[in-house]
């Protein structure tokens, strides 16, 4: 039989993992859907929210008014503007050292080599000799006169030449061609003035040239840095457009300005651009991969649901799809995302939790601002806003709280967007549309929020507190059959509801999710409701249980949860609220059938396994509370009397059973929680059992209650004296 219980072993661990993998894989591509619709969104909004194809200088094929009003800066006229200032800073230049010895050298060295050339000179002096040096671009003729000249005539041309070169050089000359030109022809010019004979000129005018050199030199990086300072101190040109403002008339031709303004109300077409859309598609794979590792991490009873994991896939998409789809067309709402992100951040928090709504946001924000004319501005809003949707999403309920929740979004939407006039020189001081649009997506994303999260609960088996409030009512369609079908189970549970509570505010659980499972844990009596003690002396019956078996009574009594559950479910209860009322006796024992059943003959082989509820164990705190409650208010109500000391010991005792029982081990109560769960319910129970009431005088016949005369009779009985309000059962609340 061993193999055979191996072989059982392998086939379930096979199957399960086939279904880990099955659940692993169809999360995998939730999200994985998740990204691509994201992206194929933004990437469509992207190309397709301009359907204008016009360049500069053709005919507008329509007349195009401005869609929304946007403030903008004109970069074209800027950049036009900056140029002509760097063009206005003039050059900056350095002087150059020893400029006059530099042309003096050259001087000496010219007529140093006519000197030498002189005194070897050919027996044929008319013969044009060979030079090279500083006199190669001299005329052959003038080296030739040169040669023949006396050395004392050479000198003193030789002094002219330098004195006529220093005077040139005496004004500034830069260096580059122009200014060379310029004063080289100055020298020319004061040579041909010198009186000096024709050969003589000509050889201190090209000499003279010659040795000009530049006496400033151009500073670059100076120049640079002036010109730099110069563009930086001007102002960007912003323009204003309003809405509804002609931008360009039909058939006018488009000037760089109208297509400024159009590219800035993102009309004109954008063109595909295959890294782009990589980007945009990256943005979005990556966002939705911070999702799932933070809902991994942070959200696990969410990542282990794929209905939950879908329900956060379609408010993303439709989040980001309502944005894009409501401004494809020419009008437009600008800033519509602070609506549409901001109440998808209140309903992620409330249905998925602020793990999941958080980095979600994020990812929200970032594509709706990337596709934007003005990125900056609107990722500071969209992100803004929904920060903000995710700080009020506690306060949507009850529809008192709503106004305040949106007049806080609305004063954090008005303070992002007078903010992000200031931070974004693009876009410029906000105006009173502006504002208007953030008053009104502050005051409209929690009512479209909570409008959401009430269509969504439901289909998605989620217990918001909106929802938990709609169960609370009497007027549910359980209750009132509780009421009227189990009234001693009514009063029981609406007892234990007030315990449950207060015991969870006492620990930090939620309140109302421990009171609304308190109000149904024992809905399942509702099959059988005079086999329970509470209902069969309102219901006119006698205690069934003495006609049965102690065994089939334990069935009968342990069923309850069953059959609480699959009511609950058939009538859309949340599965919170039905694991409370599967895990409310956890696997405790029936006791008074199992001893009842150990007493009879034979009873000493009577199981005790069989007179266990089936259980599972009290999971999360709100299911371990309302066991306790339930447990300690069943004891204290038996007690035949019920003093404070009795009822303090017999609560301490109930809870301390379940603990020694191991009821608790599967919730995160801790022994500090279980302490504060048994002073809230010594609190609770004193203030119902012992709490005083006011003796009434006694009415006679003929007065009524203020000693007036009353037609009615005395019934002879005298006015409730002072009571211990525990003595009866109490009213059904």
């Amino acid at each position: 039989m061993a193999w055979r219980r191996v072989v059982s072993e392998a086939v379930s661990t096979a199957c399960a993992y086939r279904l880990w993998k099955r659940i692993a894989v169809c999360k995998a591509g939730l999200f994985v859907a998740t990204a691509a619709l994201l992206a194929l969104i933004a990437i469509g909004y992207d190309l397709r929210r301009g359907a204008l194809r016009v360049e500069v200088g053709e005919a507008a094929p329509k007349t195009i008014r401005a869609p929304s009003t946007v403030r903008f800066v004109d970069r074209e006229a800027t950049e036009r503007l900056r140029r002509h200032a760097a063009d206005a800073v003039a050059p900056r230049y350095d002087p150059l050292p020893n400029a006059n010895g530099g042309a003096e050298a050259v001087v000496d060295l010219s007529f140093d080599a006519l000197l030498k050339a002189r005194a070897s000179a050919p027996r044929n002096p008319a013969a044009s000799p060979k030079t090279t040096g500083p006199l190669s671009e001299m005329p052959g003729e003038v080296i030739a006169w040169g040669r023949r000249q006396n050395p004392a005539t050479l000198e003193a041309l030789r002094e002219e030449t330098k004195r006529l070169a220093t005077a040139v050089m005496s004004r500034d000359i830069r260096d580059d061609e122009s200014d060379l030109v310029r004063a080289r022809q100055r020298v020319r010019e004061k040579a041909a003035l010198l009186g000096l004979e024709e050969p003589a000129s000509r050889l201190v005018a090209g000499v003279g040239a010659s040795a000009i050199r530049p006496t400033l030199s151009f500073n670059r990086a100076v120049t640079e840095a002036d010109r730099r300072e110069a563009m930086e101190a001007v102002r960007p040109v912003e323009r204003t457009i309003m809405v509804g403002e002609v931008v360009v008339a039909k058939d006018q031709s488009v000037t760089a300005a109208d297509l400024a303004a159009l590219r800035a109300l993102g009309l004109t077409a954008v063109h595909p651009d295959a890294r782009r859309m990589a980007a945009v598609a990256l943005l979005a794979g990556l966002g939705i991969l911070l999702v799932a590792v933070v809902m991994r991490r942070y959200a696990p009873e969410v990542y282990a649901e794929e209905k939950r994991v879908l329900l956060f896939a379609l408010v993303a998409v439709a989040a980001l799809a309502s944005v894009y789809l409501i401004n494809i067309g020419e009008t437009r709402i600008e800033y519509l995302s602070m609506l549409t992100v901001g109440a998808s951040a209140i309903m992620l928090t409330a249905l998925l939790g602020a793990p999941v709504a958080m980095p979600a946001a994020v990812v929200l924000s970032v594509l709706a601002a990337v596709v934007s004319p003005s990125p900056a501005s609107m990722a500071l809003l969209t992100l803004g806003a929904s920060l903000a949707g995710l700080a009020v999403a506690a306060h949507i309920w009850p529809a008192s709280e709503l106004l305040g929740a949106g007049t806080a979004m609305a004063a954090v939407n008005t303070a992002l967007m007078v903010a992000s006039g200031w931070v974004d020189p693009e876009v410029g001081p906000r105006g009173a549309s502006d504002i208007l649009q953030a008053l009104i997506f502050g005051y409209g994303a929690p009512v479209l929020a909570v409008g959401a999260i009430a269509a969504l609960q439901r289909p998605f088996d989620i217990a918001t507190h909106l929802r938990l409030l709609e169960l609370a009512n009497p007027n549910e369609p359980l209750l009132k059959r509780l009421l009227a079908e189990a009234p001693g189970t009514y009063s029981d549970s609406a007892l234990v509801a007030n315990l449950a509570g207060a015991a969870a505010e006492a620990i930090g659980a939620d309140p109302l999710l421990a009171r609304v499972g308190a109000f149904y844990h024992d809905i399942g009596k509702l099959r059988r409701p005079y086999f329970f003690y509470e209902n069969q002396a309102l219901l006119g019956t006698g205690n069934v249980h003495e006609q049965i078996s102690p065994s089939l009574s334990s069935v009968i009594i342990t069923s309850h949860a069953k059959d609480g559950v699959e009511l609950a479910r058939e009538h859309g209860v949340p599965s919170v609220v039905r694991d409370i009322i599967a895990q409310h006796h956890g696997t405790s024992l029936v006791q008074f059938f199992y001893y009842q059943a150990s007493a009879a003959p034979g009873g000493e082989d009577v199981s005790e396994e069989r007179f266990r509820y089936p259980g599972p164990k009290p999971r999360t705190k709100e299911a371990a509370i309302v066991m306790l409650a339930d447990s300690a208010f069943a004891a204290v109500w038996a007690l035949a009397e019920k003093t404070p000391e009795r009822v303090e010991a017999t609560v301490r005792q109930v809870i301390r059973s379940r603990v020694a029982d191991g009821q608790l081990n599967a919730s995160p109560l801790t022994l500090d929680d279980v302490t504060r769960i048994t002073d809230s319910f010594l609190h609770m129970l004193k203030g119902i059992l012992f709490h005083m009431r006011i003796e009434y005088p006694e009415v006679r016949a003929g007065e009524d209650e203020d000693g007036r005369p009353s037609e009615e009779r005395s019934t002879g009985e005298g006015g409730p004296k002072v009571t211990q309000a525990g003595r009866d059962r109490g009213p059904a609340p």
